[in-house]
């Protein structure tokens, strides 16, 4: 595994999805039909102590395998047609992983794009001093806050800043790591968060 990996995360992600079938091989009632996939949704996130909208959001890793259970519930008791269940699940699973990824490249390219910017900027009237103007750090702290809040939310995803700074997505089903930004475009928001230590 990539040392940029977390492991926590890896293994974190691991235990979840291990309690989930867990609670649908033993938690779910026999002859069970949930009203609803929300339903469904919200008796998982009762038995994993998780709450229903963040196993229901576009970007959570455990969306669809609750939601191919609950198909499958529907299935077995004649409520979808074999078609229509290949179907829906294709097409479920394409539109997760495009919102997923449109999302997150429009949030990246943005970022990259502000980083890469900062160290081109100038102040307004240039003179031998080396000390940027009070306006200019301004922008660069809310710029750096800003992206700190966004790896939070994205943490969930397996995105994240490693060691050296660089924002890897960790993410991926297989394992694998894929950096998004590396450390050569992070180095404005690295000195920023060493000095908030």
């Amino acid at each position: 595994m990539d040392s940029n990996c977390k492991p926590w995360q890896q293994a974190k992600l691991k235990r979840t999805k291990d309690l989930i079938r867990h609670v649908f091989d033993t938690e779910v009632p026999k002859r069970w039909i949930p009203a609803t996939s929300t339903d469904f949704f919200g008796f998982v996130a009762s038995h994993v102590h998780i709450s229903r909208s963040a196993l229901m959001r576009s970007g959570s890793h455990y969306r669809e395998m609750i939601l191919s259970r609950y198909h499958d519930i529907k299935h077995a008791n004649g409520l979808i047609e074999d078609d229509k269940l290949e179907i829906a699940k294709l097409s479920r699973t394409i539109d997760i992983k495009e919102l997923e990824l449109s999302n997150t490249k429009a949030k990246v390219d943005k970022l990259t794009k502000i980083l890469s910017n900062m160290g081109d900027m100038q102040p307004a009237n240039p003179t031998d001093s080396t000390v940027p103007p009070k306006n200019y750090l301004k922008e660069y702290e809310e710029v750096c806050r800003a992206l700190r809040s966004l790896l939070d939310h994205l943490q969930p995803l397996g995105i994240s800043a490693n060691s050296d700074y660089s924002i890897v997505d960790s993410g991926s089903e297989d394992g694998s790591i894929m950096i998004v930004v590396d450390c050569a475009h992070m180095k404005a928001y690295a000195k920023w968060k060493n000095g908030k230590k």
